[in-house]
């Protein structure tokens, strides 16, 4: 199937407009459908791993600050890939997926690289753990782009807007 989203993107028969959150709105909000706390904990393993649910949650509000659509756990097929992410804004469709495991996962990155257009979406916790992945990425000749939420989360909150990069390196 082929869409805006890419080949892997599998539209739900849930409204785009209770789907995808105004960039300021509360991720846990009731009624902000498919950007559940229920979401993340049946269908993403959220009570197992309370750090990794607790980022991406972070990482959609800060998306959505930063004037970036947003959907939780987005349905894709043909693929083993499994973002924990869809952000959007203008034309650019990203599938992002946080990880906290400071390893190399080459087989792991081209799979979710493969929903991007060939460009891996890196979410760190540090900007360390942000620079090591990227360039073990980069050594494996994969192009993407990173951020971390340490860095993200240290701006202060009336100085974000629109114009604020999500996104804090690009290779």
């Amino acid at each position: 199937m082929n869409s805006a989203l890419g080949p892997a993107y599998v539209p739900d028969p849930v409204p785009a407009d209770s789907r995808w959150e105004s960039p300021v709105q509360d991720p846990l909000r009731e009624g902000s459908a498919g950007i559940r706390w229920e979401r993340l904990i049946n269908l993403h393993e959220g009570e197992r791993f309370p750090e990794h649910t607790l980022a991406v949650l972070a990482f959609a509000l800060h998306a959505r600050k930063r004037g970036w659509a947003t959907r939780i756990l987005p349905p894709v097929e043909g693929t083993n890939a499994v973002p924990d992410l869809l952000v959007q804004r203008d034309e650019e469709n990203c599938m992002s997926r946080s990880s906290w495991a400071a390893r190399k996962a080459p087989a792991k990155w081209r799979n979710q690289a493969a929903l991007n257009n060939a460009r891996w979406l890196c979410v760190q916790p540090t900007p360390a753990t942000r620079q090591r992945l990227a360039g073990d990425c980069r050594l494996d000749h994969l192009s993407g782009v990173a951020t971390d939420l340490d860095t993200l989360v240290h701006v202060k909150h009336d100085d974000i807007s629109d114009q604020t990069p999500l996104w804090l390196e690009s290779w």
